[in-house]
């Protein structure tokens, strides 16, 4: 019964879809802290098929290798606030355990939300 909860817990607080996983098995074999990214992806195209609002701090990354090697007091020393910060770090972990996968972030095409102004 969601009529029980505030309006505030319940609505998405980013701008830009997110992942939502809710398969927490490996889909392939992990590469564990080997994790390279592929040819041809940059840190725009990565951020923003992540989606969460990270595509607005790609200019702060040269490639998305950095992106995988970065701690996260070294993103907060690039100015990323602490809920990007946590998203990004977070599908980075999700890749390096094998959730996710370069094929699976390739084929998503969501949109930006639309109800944002109301």
């Amino acid at each position: 019964m969601l009529s029980r909860f505030p309006l505030r817990f319940i609505r998405d607080k980013f701008k830009e879809p997110r992942i939502r996983t809710f398969l927490y098995t490996p889909l392939s074999k992990p590469p564990g802290l080997n994790l390279k990214a592929q040819e041809g992806w940059t840190p725009q195209k990565y951020l923003k098929k992540i989606g969460g609002d990270t595509e607005e701090f790609a200019e702060k990354f040269e490639s998305v290798q950095e992106i995988f090697d970065s701690k996260r007091w070294e993103l907060k020393g690039k100015g990323i606030p602490p809920r990007q910060r946590k998203y990004i770090l977070r599908i980075t972990e999700y890749l390096r355990r094998g959730v996710l996968n370069f094929d699976m972030l390739e084929k998503r095409t969501a949109a930006p939300r639309k109800d944002e102004d109301k």
